[in-house]
Parts: C-alpha cells; sequence; structure tokens
C-alpha cells in the first residue's frame, strides 16, 4: 500500500512540473503556483468559483487598486463570446474600480450582460455609465465598474464634461469616490476622469487635456486628487500639455499597453504630491500571458492590456514606496 501511495505521489509531482513549467515566469511564491495550477484545471471557465477568482485581489494594508481597461469593442458580438467574456469578468475582479473604454453597442442592456459575466453569482459589483459620446462615425459610452464593499461612488456628482466647443472628440466622463473602511473623514477621496482621444487629432486633444484636469480639479467639490486615466493613444513621453501640470505623474513608463506589445497608448495620470496616496506600484496587467492564451484568443477579448495603479485607503497616506511600474502578475 505504501509503495502505491508513492508512485500516486510522484505521478502527481511530475504532472503539477508539466503545468507550471511553462508559466513558470509568473511564478514567484507557493500561492502563484497554487493559482496556476487551479487556473489550468478549469475545464469550463464560467464555473470557476469566486474565491478562486479574487484570491489575489486584494492589496497589502488595505490598499486598493484602480484600473483602466480598453475594451476595444465592447457589442453585440462580444458578449455572444463565452469565454472572452468569462475572462473579462475575472479581469475587472481583479480590481477595486476599473474606467472602462469601448462601450460600443447601442443596446441598452450591454452593461447589464457585461455585469452578468462580473458578478456571477453575487452582486458585489456596482457601475455607472455616461450617455453615448463622440461624433457621428465615432461613438462609444464610457463605464466606471466598482466594488461597493470597497468604493462609495456618488452618482449624483459624475457628469460629462462640457464641451461646447467640441475640442474633445469623446469628451470624458467624471466620477467621485470615497473608499470604504477608515472613518468618513480619514478616508481617501478622489475624482477619476475617463479619457479616449481620437487618433486622427491626437495632439489637439492632448492640448486640451490639462483644461480638463484644471477644470475637474476647480470644479467646486474641493477635490485636489484628480486621476485622470484611459486610453490617451500616446506614450508617457508624449502627453503633449499634460505634462506641464505642476507634478503630473505619468504610472506607465516606457511600457507596451498595447495586446501586442508594440506600442503604449494607455496610461492612469495624477498629480504629485497633491496625490500622496499612491502606493508606487502600478503597472500593465498582461492577460495574454496571465491567461496562457494564443494571441487570436487575446485580441478576441481586447487589443488593449488593462493599466492599474495601486493607492493607500486614508487621505494624506503616503508611504514613501518608490514609485515603480511592472507588467505585474496581481
Amino acid at each position: 500500500m505504501r509503495k502505491i501511495i508513492i508512485i500516486v505521489l510522484l505521478v502527481m509531482a511530475v504532472g503539477c512540473g508539466f503545468v507550471l513549467y511553462p508559466q513558470r515566469e509568473q511564478i514567484h511564491s507557493l500561492g502563484d503556483a497554487i493559482t496556476v495550477l487551479k487556473t489550468s484545471l478549469e475545464l469550463d471557465p464560467t464555473e470557476a468559483p469566486s474565491d478562486i477568482i479574487r484570491s489575489s485581489q486584494r492589496s497589502a494594508g488595505g490598499r486598493f487598486r484602480v484600473a483602466s481597461f480598453d475594451l476595444g469593442v465592447l457589442d453585440g458580438s462580444k458578449l455572444q463570446d463565452e469565454r472572452a467574456m468569462s475572462v473579462i469578468g475575472k479581469i475587472i475582479r481583479e480590481f477595486d474600480i476599473v474606467a472602462l473604454q469601448g462601450i460600443k453597442s447601442n443596446q441598452p442592456g450591454t452593461m447589464v450582460s457585461l455585469m452578468d459575466w462580473i458578478n456571477l453569482d453575487h452582486e458585489r459589483y456596482g457601475f455607472v455609465i455616461s450617455h453615448q459620446v463622440g461624433r457621428a462615425q465615432s461613438k462609444e459610452q464610457y463605464a466606471y465598474v466598482y466594488d461597493r464593499d470597497r468604493i462609495e461612488l456618488d452618482r449624483s456628482q459624475s457628469y460629462v464634461i462640457n464641451d461646447p466647443d467640441d475640442l474633445l472628440s469623446k469628451e470624458p466622463f467624471v466620477v467621485w469616490c470615497r473608499v470604504k473602511g477608515p472613518e468618513p473623514e480619514q478616508a481617501f477621496t478622489f475624482s477619476l476622469v475617463n479619457v479616449h482621444t481620437e487618433p486622427e487629432e491626437l495632439q489637439y486633444e492632448l492640448s486640451w487635456l490639462d483644461d480638463v484636469f484644471r477644470r475637474v480639479r476647480d470644479d467646486g467639490r474641493g477635490e485636489d486628487d484628480v486621476i485622470m486615466l484611459g486610453n490617451f493613444n500616446a506614450s508617457d513621453r508624449s502627453l503633449g500639455e499634460l505634462k506641464h501640470v505642476p507634478g503630473m505623474h505619468a504610472v506607465i513608463h516606457e511600457m507596451a499597453t498595447n495586446t501586442q506589445g508594440t506600442g503604449q497608448f494607455d496610461n492612469i495620470l495624477f498629480s504629485l504630491p497633491a496625490t500622496s496616496e499612491y502606493s508606487g506600484r502600478g503597472g500593465v496587467y498582461d492577460f495574454y500571458n496571465r491567461f496562457d492564451m494564443t494571441m487570436d484568443e487575446a485580441l478576441r477579448i481586447s487589443n488593449h492590456l488593462p493599466v492599474w495603479a495601486e493607492f493607500n485607503p486614508i487621505e494624506g497616506g503616503a508611504d514613501g514606496v518608490v514609485l515603480s511600474a511592472s507588467r505585474e502578475q496581481l
């Protein structure tokens, strides 16, 4: 009997080795190895239990993660792709609040269908969505999806930037948030500005985004923590007038944010030291490698990778961490 047990254990060890070796770059701890094994053994990605999906989501010390994700094109066709929608749901559950771009379906149930994949068997995440923005040939909606246990989002304070002179093809969408957990008077509060520039008018639009940043900062709420995030269609070296905002910091530096790894388009920006709550951690969420996909499979999800940044939950709660960015596996 003992010999049989030893043989079984050896076979299991060899089998685990075959699963883990191709994904060795993702493994930095025993927890990472267990997560990889669980993910690899899922026969149907829609049946993964929520405690496995969310196992790596919480940050140390109650920190929380803000992300931006350009879905490329979220329309009826993508909603019918169960594999893609399952992975999109898993990605969004890794974060506490996610700014979404690329919602191009004009069907009223689009976000409800997306939320079904995010929430699965619970109703933890909520959302707020803008009206359609953009000119006739290129309309879309912005949205924010947020963990209601972690983030308080004031829907009454959400608005699309008023742009009577049509300076921007897609007017940014703004929300105001407070972190749950700390006492309300101590909790970090912040405004998010969801952005998607038009490539054909990029330099012109970048010349106005600094004005948008200042307008949100001075919109009467007294909120100095303004986080601008989205698809800028520009690298951190080419952000136009935004670079002239005092202390402007780009989380993503010299790092590709498209799925094919050829260019930088997406970013998260804020002013330092005003937003001293930034923990120093941020980067690109590489779902292409995280889920061991082919490029064709990854592009069915999006031609953009999510970008993210981590913040402390206490107002003014900087801890002196060196600023960094990575293609980190959360």
